[in-house]
């Protein structure tokens, strides 16, 4: 994916893209197009449409709360 991204978002991607491999994470088209618009606020509201935070719901929850709060998350 070749955004340009502020450092959080990257950090999300990056854990994402961890979580569910890089082939599943493209086909959040709708998230990478809000990304690409810089619109942060419709890229959380696909993720939270998706069944990865259906599914693994506290991790998704911890992602997005250093987006929003700035806290820094350390996956364990």
């Amino acid at each position: 994916m070749n955004i340009a991204l502020p450092t959080d978002w990257t950090d999300f991607m990056i854990l994402m893209i961890f979580q569910l491999g890089i082939t599943k994470a493209k086909q959040f088209k709708k998230v990478i197009a809000a990304l690409k618009k810089n619109n942060w606020k419709e890229a959380i509201v696909q993720v939270r449409d998706s069944n990865w935070d259906r599914q693994t719901p506290k991790r998704v929850n911890d992602m997005i709360s250093t987006l929003t709060n700035g806290y820094v998350l350390i996956p364990c």
